[in-house]
């Protein structure tokens, strides 16, 4: 069974709601999001610019905008009237199927990848000990 072809108004309308979310998300939010961003553009070596490119990018650009994505899916702190579902994809200048399949891909690479596996538990072990310290303004 196949899907009905998706209207482009309601296409353009839903990415124009997304966009605005990510321009009203908390200040909480926002500073989770731009930390996580930060720790993976340093990881990666590659310019912050680039990981929020409309462009699809060489293999190491993608590979840290999906460890991005990934991340701020599991860590990122949204604020009270936030949620990631709604604010990854604007923050990232993204669609949320590809928000999804940054996740999923990442998720596949670490049953695989041991180096990746390391890399990732790293950031992540990052993350939990800013939030443990408040380094990130505004979080709990």
């Amino acid at each position: 069974m196949s899907r009905p072809p998706r209207d482009p108004a309601t296409v353009i309308a839903r990415q124009e709601r997304e966009r605005r979310a990510a321009e009203a998300m908390s200040p909480k939010a926002r500073a989770s999001l731009d930390y996580i961003v930060g720790l993976v553009t340093d990881d990666c070596r590659v310019a912050r610019a680039d990981v929020f490119s409309p462009r699809r990018g060489i293999g190491a650009i993608s590979e840290a905008r999906q460890l991005a994505m990934y991340l701020a899916h599991h860590y990122a702190q949204p604020g009270p009237d936030d949620t990631i579902s709604s604010l990854l994809p604007g923050y990232f200048n993204r669609d949320r199927a590809t928000v999804a399949w940054a996740v999923k891909t990442v998720n596949l690479r670490l049953t695989w990848d041991k180096k990746f596996q390391r890399r990732v538990a790293k950031l992540s072990d990052m993350i939990r000990q800013a939030y443990a310290i408040n380094a990130v303004s505004e979080l709990p």
